[in-house]
C-alpha cells in the first residue's frame, strides 16, 4: 500500500494534512501492512497536477487513488483545495475519509 500527501510548495494546509493522515495510520496500524509509510509529494506545476491527478493541495492518495470518491473525474487542478466535512468546508480531507481509503485498500491487499 502506498499512501501519498500531495501539495504544492508553501501550501498552508500540507503539515496538518500529513500529520492527519500519519495519525490515521497510526490508528489503524493493526490492519494495515506492515512497513508502511506516509509520503509527501511537492506538486511542481500544472503539466505535473495532470500526470498525478492532482485535484489541489493537500491531496491524499491512497496507492495512487484520490481518496475523495465523488471528485475522482474531476480535472486536475493547481490550486488550493477543500474538502467538505458535513455542513461545513475544511482545508483537510475529513478523518473517516481518510480511514475509509485505507482500510478499503489494507482489504484489498490482504484478497
Amino acid at each position: 500500500m502506498t499512501i501519498r500527501v500531495l501539495c504544492f510548495a508553501d501550501c498552508p494546509n500540507a503539515a496538518a494534512a500529513l500529520q492527519l493522515v500519519q495519525s490515521v495510520v497510526s490508528d489503524l496500524a493493526p490492519t494495515v501492512p506492515d512497513g508502511v509509510a506516509v509520503d509527501l509529494h511537492e506538486v511542481r506545476d500544472l503539466k505535473e497536477a495532470q500526470k498525478q491527478g492532482f485535484l489541489g493541495s493537500p491531496s491524499v492518495h491512497v496507492d495512487g487513488v484520490d481518496i475523495e470518491v465523488a471528485r475522482r473525474g474531476d480535472p486536475p487542478a493547481f490550486a488550493c483545495r477543500v474538502y467538505r466535512d458535513g455542513a461545513r468546508l475544511s482545508p483537510t480531507p475529513p478523518r473517516e475519509m481518510v480511514a475509509t481509503a485505507i482500510r478499503r485498500a489494507a482489504d484489498r491487499s490482504r484478497s
